[in-house]
């Protein structure tokens, strides 16, 4: 059990694809007023790639 939560603590994703999310996450809010809301969609998103 401890080999397999040291494994998901060591994986760490690449600085590409934490700056690719970032970059979606952001765009998020160009729409006014919706950009909010895609949030509440995104971040469940996000966390789960990471």
């Amino acid at each position: 059990m401890e080999k397999i939560l040291a494994s998901l603590f060591l994986r760490k994703p690449s600085l590409a694809l934490c700056i690719f999310l970032d970059l979606v996450g952001m765009a998020s809010l160009i729409l006014p007023g919706l950009g909010e809301w895609t949030d509440l969609v995104w971040a469940p998103v996000s966390s789960y790639l990471f």
